[in-house]
């Protein structure tokens, strides 16, 4: 019924990109039988590479194990989605990248298309968290070798990803050799007064609606609902490029009978969330300021986004501190979501901060 393609009024870029023929889909099973799907963009030039450099070699062997040693030389460059998003988010940035990096998308558990964690703990909350989601990374990595390559995984992340690869970082900086934060909160404020900031907040937030019980979706007529007309950004904000909404919405939409559909992933997922306990991190001016002698960072944000509008804090960190600190690049005209507001701006962006990593490695 919702056909992963680009949208018919969609640019020829963003057509050539959802629609590339390299593009993959696989599942990576984790020891509690949780499937977690995600895509992949083998790199085009470590297949040219490799076709140069063992073409002797290489005639003597399969074509399928040709291809994997050819891949297997590429640098992983892993994209990490927000809260309640998916791999498919990145289906028009991801294949930007492809002829230097072995790209892949990890759809967290709970999301997208990646199978549901039961209820573990307070009745159901804390199924889901950023120790969970950061453990996910590290498995997705090994289960599929990214950690045997010639050089370290690097990790794009946005909004609670970027949350969750903070997490991942403090534990297994070791095991990578950069990672982009893009629009996550960030403070030069105590992470004693953080942490009892966000606990309140999260005390109001679980009385709200959103955080009550779901068995289930509620499923729609597709005659006379669609994905497009239904779905909601969080924050809150409008994304200008409707070709872009309804893809996001389309691939977040699941066919259940004729003419009916409802949202894929964990209905329940915002109650079982645990994100103000004390294993969540606080990602603040010093603990950015420790990580970067561990592991190569960079800041990516929205000019217009609701951190720099409504949180003071944020934007004096991000104006006046943090560019002193590591490279941190503002997109103008893009809010939270920034890399559905301005895709293209958004792929620059990162070339930048990999090319920078790339020249200061070989100095």
């Amino acid at each position: 019924m919702f056909e992963k393609v680009a949208p018919k009024n969609a640019p020829s870029w963003f057509k050539d990109a959802v629609e590339t023929p390299c593009r993959q889909e696989g599942f990576v099973e984790c020891d509690d039988d949780v499937q977690l799907h995600y895509l992949h963009w083998p790199c085009n030039g470590a297949v040219q590479d490799a076709n140069k450099k063992e073409e002797e070699e290489e005639e003597e062997e399969g074509e399928s194990l040709k291809k994997r040693k050819q891949i297997g030389k590429a640098q992983p460059l892993i994209f990490i989605h927000g809260n309640g998003a998916h791999a498919f988010w990145y289906a028009f940035i991801a294949p930007f990248f492809n002829d230097d990096y072995d790209v892949y998308a990890l759809t967290f558990s709970g999301c997208g298309d990646s199978s549901s964690r039961s209820s573990v703990k307070n009745d159901g909350v804390g199924a889901y968290s950023t120790s969970v989601y950061s453990g996910e990374i590290m498995h997705f990595c090994k289960q599929l070798g990214l950690f045997s390559r010639e050089k370290k995984p690097l990790i794009v992340s946005h909004s609670f990803g970027s949350i969750t690869s903070y997490h991942l970082a403090l534990q297994h900086a070791e095991s990578f050799a950069g990672i982009v934060f893009s629009d996550v909160n960030i403070t030069d404020r105590p992470e004693a007064t953080v942490r009892a900031s966000r606990e309140a907040f999260f005390r109001e937030a679980r009385k709200s609606r959103m955080y009550a019980r779901r068995d289930s979706w509620n499923s729609y007529i597709l005659s006379t609902t669609l994905p497009k007309n239904r779905i909601v950004f969080a924050p809150v904000q409008t994304v200008n490029k409707d070709y872009v909404v309804e893809y996001i919405a389309n691939t977040t939409a699941k066919s259940v009978g004729h003419d009916t559909w409802h949202w894929k992933g964990d209905c329940d997922r915002s109650r079982k969330l645990e994100f103000a306990g004390d294993e969540t991190p606080i990602l603040n001016v010093d603990s950015l300021r420790a990580l970067r002698e561990q592991v190569p960072v960079a800041w990516i944000y929205g000019e217009n986004s609701a951190f720099q509008r409504d949180v003071p804090a944020c934007k004096v960190a991000l104006k006046q501190i943090i560019p002193r600190l590591i490279p941190c690049i503002g997109i103008p005209n893009a809010q939270h979501h920034l890399f559905l507001d301005e895709p293209l701006a958004f792929v620059s962006a990162v070339r930048a901060v990999l090319t920078g990593w790339n020249l200061n490695s070989r100095l």
